[in-house]
This record gives C-alpha cells, sequence and structure tokens, in this order.
C-alpha cells in the first residue's frame, strides 16, 4: 500500500523536568455541561444515514462511558459531559465498527477534546457495511452439511494455532449447506467449514474388503480337530481405512496453507463460494517418551496441534493424545493431513486412580517439542525425549529519586510468549505454543522463573498496589537491556539480571499542525530507535501515536536513549513491528532525545 510520508517542520524542547503526578484514584462519574452530537452515514454518494447504530463515548482513563442511538436521519447527541478528553466509536451488527476520525475502518480513531459547557457538534463520519461471504457447503456424497460452523480467518492468523475463544457471533449453515457470513472487515481471508457431525474415527471398507469378511466368517465356522483347522487356509481379516471428517478450507482443502485467499473490501459480497466437507484420511502416530536421563516416562501431559489457524474448542477430528504406559508408549489418533507439533510438559504432573491426569502448571519444569508431517499414513517409531526447564532469575532494584518499599514483595515477574495470534492455556499448559511462566519476587526482592523452553519471549513485571509512582527502566544482563533484542533463550538459561524500576519516568509530546498552524488530525507520529540494532518485533522503543483533535500526541515510559520521529498518513495494524516498514520511514524521519525523568517536547508541522 502507498502512502505519503509526511514532511515535517520541527523545533524540539528537551531536558524540562516532568511535574509529579498523583497516582490516580477511582472517581465518580461526573456531570458536566459539554456534549457531542453528529451524524452517521453509509459513506455512499447518496449519504444514506444509518439507523439504530450504538454511538459510544468514552474518556481517555476509560471510567467514562456514554451511549446513544442514531435515529432514523443517522443523528446522535450525548450530552451531560464534563471537561476531558474522548473517542468515540460507533457499531451496527453486518456493518463495521468505526472510530471517529480513522482513516480506515478498524483503525484508531481521533481523540476529542471538550472544555467545559462546550457543545462540540457537527462530528460526521461513515460506517460502512462490512464484506459478505456466501455459498453453500456440501458432503461428497452431495447432501448438504446443516448446522456446520463457518469461520472467516484473517490471512494473519492462519498459524497462530490455539483455539477460538467464544464470540457473540457465530456463523453456521442452514438446513440447505447454505451460510452467509457478514460484518467483515477489509482484509484477506481463508474460509473454513467445521462440521457438526462425523467427528469419531470412521472405518471405510471396499468391497473386497465385504467378501473377504464373509469368506472369514464361513472359515470359522468349519469344524475343528485337535486345535487344527479343516478346510481351505484361514483368510487374513480385511484391512480397514480410517477417515474423518476435518476442518476443510475453500476450495476445497484440509490444509491450511492450500486454502484460497479472499480479500475483502468494505461492501463487498462474493457470493457462489461452494465447497465440499470431504472425508480425509486418519493416521494414529505411536511412539515412546523418555525422561531426561532416558528412562521411560509415564507422568506427563502431552497435547498435538495441528500447525494452522485458531479453531473453535471441540473443532472437528482433533488429535487426541493417550496417557504413556509403564514403558513410555503413547499413542495420537485423529491426526489428518498436515504439519503437527508434539508437546510434552512433566514435573506437577500426576496420574489419578481413574485414569486421569493432575496438572500443578506451575511446577512443569521439564518440556519436549517434536513436528511430524502427516500425509494419512500411520507412524511408527517416534520418539520424544524430556529436557530439562531453562530458569530466568535475577532480583529487583531500583534507580532515581524516591523511596522504595522495604520489599517488593508481591510483585510477579513473567516470562511472556511472543503471540502472532489467539493463545489458549489448558490446565496452565500452553496450547500450540509455549506457555506464560512467571516467578513471584520474594522477600529479599530476588525471583526465579523456572520451566521455560527456547522460543521468543519478552518480559513483564506486575508490581504491587501503591506503587505507581514506579515503574519498569530496564532489564539488565551483562550491561545490556533484555528488551533491546528478541529474547529466545536459544544460549541457554539466564540469570543474575538486574530489574531495574525508577520513578524517573520519561515523557516524549508535542503538537502535530499543518501549513497553516491549525491542529492536523488525520496521521500517525511514529518513534523508533535510531539504532537500527534495537529494531524487533516485541521492542519496547516502537510506538505509534494519533494526535488529539487538539493536535497534541504524546507516549509516556520509552527507554531513554535517541529516537527517529515521522508522520504518516497511514500505518496498518503491526506494521511498526517490521524492521522493513521502519527502514522505509528512516531517512525521511527527524531525530530526538528522550531522557530520563524528563519530558521531551517536539512539535511537528505538515509542510
Amino acid at each position: 500500500m502507498t502512502r505519503l510520508l509526511v514532511l515535517v517542520a520541527w523545533s524540539l524542547l528537551a531536558g524540562v523536568q516532568q511535574p509529579a503526578r498523583d497516582t490516580p484514584g477511582v472517581a465518580p462519574t461526573v456531570i458536566g455541561t459539554a456534549s457531542v452530537s453528529g451524524r452517521l452515514g453509509l459513506g455512499d454518494e447518496a449519504n444514506t444515514p444509518v439507523r439504530r447504530a450504538v454511538v459510544t463515548l468514552v474518556s481517555s482513563d476509560g471510567r467514562d462511558v456514554r451511549s446513544a442511538i442514531t435515529g432514523d436521519d443517522g443523528q446522535f447527541m450525548i450530552g451531560g459531559l464534563p471537561d476531558g478528553r474522548y473517542t468515540l466509536t460507533a457499531k451496527k451488527p453486518a456493518h463495521i465498527t468505526s472510530a471517529y476520525g480513522a482513516r480506515q475502518p478498524g483503525r484508531t480513531g481521533t481523540t476529542l477534546v471538550l472544555g467545559a459547557g462546550q457543545p462540540l457538534t457537527g462530528l460526521a463520519w461513515s460506517l460502512p457495511r462490512g464484506g459478505v461471504l456466501a455459498g453453500r457447503v456440501t458432503l461428497e456424497s452431495g447432501e448438504p452439511a446443516p448446522n456446520a460452523t463457518i469461520l472467516a480467518i484473517p490471512e494473519r492468523h492462519s498459524t497462530s494455532g490455539g483455539m477460538l475463544p467464544p464470540t457473540d457471533v457465530q456463523f453456521r449453515t442452514d438446513d440447505r449447506g447454505e451460510f452467509r457470513v457478514y460484518g467483515l472487515q477489509p482484509d484477506r481471508y481463508l474460509l473454513a467449514v467445521v462440521p457438526e457431525y462425523g467427528r469419531g474415527e470412521i472405518a471405510v471398507r471396499g468391497e473386497g474388503d465385504y467378501d473377504a469378511a464373509v469368506r472369514a466368517l464361513q472359515q470359522a465356522s468349519t469344524s475343528t480337530t485337535a486345535g487344527v483347522t479343516v478346510g481351505a487356509a484361514a483368510t487374513p481379516p480385511p484391512t480397514e481405512r480410517t477417515v474423518g471428517l476435518a476442518p476443510t478450507y475453500f476450495p476445497g482443502t484440509p490444509i491450511a496453507a492450500d486454502a484460497t485467499r479472499i480479500t475483502i473490501a468494505p461492501g463487498d459480497v462474493k457470493d457462489g463460494l461452494d465447497f465440499v466437507a470431504a472425508f480425509v484420511p486418519v493416521a494414529t502416530l505411536r511412539g515412546t517418551i523418555l525422561d531426561t536421563v532416558g528412562q521411560p516416562l509415564q507422568a506427563v501431559s502431552m497435547t498435538a496441534q495441528l500447525v494452522g489457524p485458531a479453531m473453535p474448542i471441540g473443532a472437528a477430528m482433533a488429535a487426541r493424545a493417550s496417557r504413556p504406559d509403564a514403558k513410555g508408549q503413547f499413542t495420537v489418533t485423529g491426526l489428518t493431513p498436515g504439519r503437527y507439533i508434539i508437546r510434552a510438559r512433566a514435573g506437577g504432573v500426576t496420574n489419578t486412580a481413574g485414569g486421569g491426569v493432575s496438572i500443578s502448571g506451575a511446577a512443569q519444569t521439564e518440556w519436549a517439542v517434536e513436528e511430524v508431517t502427516v500425509y494419512g499414513n500411520d507412524i511408527e517409531g517416534f520418539s520424544m525425549m524430556m529436557r530439562p526447564g531453562l530458569t530466568f532469575g535475577g532480583r529487583i532494584t531500583t534507580t532515581g529519586a524516591g523511596d522504595p518499599p522495604a520489599t517488593w514483595k508481591g510483585a510477579s515477574v513473567t516470562v511472556q510468549p511472543v503471540q502472532s495470534g489467539p493463545a489458549t492455556m489448558l490446565n496452565g499448559v500452553g496450547i500450540g505454543g509455549p506457555g506464560p511462566r512467571s516467578g513471584v519476587v520474594a522477600d529479599d526482592n530476588t525471583f526465579s522463573v523456572t520451566g521455560l523452553e527456547p522460543g521468543d519471549y519478552e518480559i513483564r513485571v506486575t508490581l504491587p498496589s501503591g506503587t505507581g509512582a514506579w515503574t519498569l527502566a530496564s532489564v539488565q544482563h551483562d550491561t545490556r537491556d533484555l528488551r533491546d533484542a528478541p529474547l529466545t533463550f536459544q544460549q541457554g538459561s539466564i540469570n543474575d539480571v538486574a530489574i531495574v524500576l525508577t520513578t524517573g519516568r520519561t515523557e516524549l509530546a508535542g503538537t502535530l499542525t499543518s501549513e497553516s498552524g491549525a491542529p492536523a488530525t488525520d496521521y500517525y507520529i511514529v518513534a523508533f530507535p535510531a539504532d537500527r540494532g534495537l529494531w524487533h518485533p516485541a521492542s519496547p522503543r516502537v510506538r505509534v501515536m494519533r494526535p488529539a483533535a487538539d493536535g497534541l500526541f504524546s507516549t509516556r515510559d520509552l527507554p531513554p536513549g535517541t529516537y527517529r520521529l515521522a508522520a504518516l498518513t497511514d500505518v496498518e495494524d503491526d506494521e511498526h513491528r517490521r524492521a522493513e516498514f521502519l527502514e522505509s520511514i528512516y531517512e525521511a524521519a527527524i531525530t530526538i532525545a528522550v531522557t530520563t525523568g524528563q519530558t521531551t517536547r517536539q512539535d511537528l508541522r505538515i509542510r
């Protein structure tokens, strides 16, 4: 997508001491005298009004929420508002939820600034109809597939794995197998059907198999003498082919990578998307799991996750891993074609008398992960061996002004996987990927997070209540901030970490104005490190801001350092996490410095 990089004129004022701020408390709802009013339209040439839409106004601190419903003329009004900053959104079934001032559906809107007693009128924006995907699902026999779940999956989530949380709107086929998915945001989608029935494995036999079965029954009735069968030689039992109904992707494949991508624009209606939910071969994997010293392991939790989009809980043909026996032998059944991640966790696992498993997620300190590709044939001789979990440990320390508590006991440190999609936890075990691992800070301010496996992570610190003046300054190890590079644990455990807290918070603020000096609101401000070596997807040094109605933009708690600052007409979701995007705007951006305990003010003007 081509975007205009806005050229800016600038003036810098750094080193202003940031004023002390009180910790916000819970304030009662305040009735004021300001108001907002406006009109919603479809965005078409006729400027058709949108009636019965819900318009919601939310204060900047999230404590004050007011709503109104548009009339037949698309008009709305919300009154009794105190002065402050607000965001305004509108929603209606089959339409795309839209924020006032957003350049595209689904993007961040413009913050409104209300003065005491101010009537803010004439707010007009569009609430377009969402895209529609429609078609029919049938079985191989030509019969309709009724009551099947239909999913429109954004392409960016096509390999996220995990399980989809329940949603307010669910789409299913009717008694004719027909479906209509509506209200879709502009995007590229995979279309999938999850059959409602036929989730078990089905043994399929051909005509020759039935003939062989009849012969076997006839031979079984032949008299025997001294244990020796009299008559023809025994016929081997017939072979069986096991099939099942798996999630099927348009135009008719069980493998997400082979699905057709469908591009949807606002208001698009794409029908005739007919496809077949076919039976696919189902395989079984048989393997052995060993502990860290090579002995058979029985007390272990296991999952098998198909690499693909997140699916509803109970999706058709979910793979099932059995509990290993005393020899460490296990099976995984229900494997439809595709690539799987087999994951095991040990420690904190107790096998119960009834055949179940009791799991304490915090105590699961050993892990094993293997990948396997299934083509429809059974897999024999699969082997997994547990590995000791890695650790992340150290101490909480402080810097700057202010008296820290005598102890940070009650704080917690979480090593959180960097997720590309929905994440699911089951009994403390990550489904489709490693789950987050946490450690509680002790009386002496030390902490230890155990049971980690290699992967992409970020560090999160949760402080006890009543310590709002303190914030995370850095996560130091061997003179470097661990947040400034991907945290993978590929080199093993990381200990002797200093998590540094400070009261000397940073703030980057400014105003964006047009050439005439008026506030410029239809833009995005991107702050990112001047040092390319600090660019990575989970970096806390990359921020995207939207100017408010008065042109003001700001962000707090950027790590100190040298930054580049750019104004853009548009920034797509998560685009700022990609190095190639930052490189494309690098030369046109300006350089600023952010300093601990200070507000850096940078005013920008479009020219």
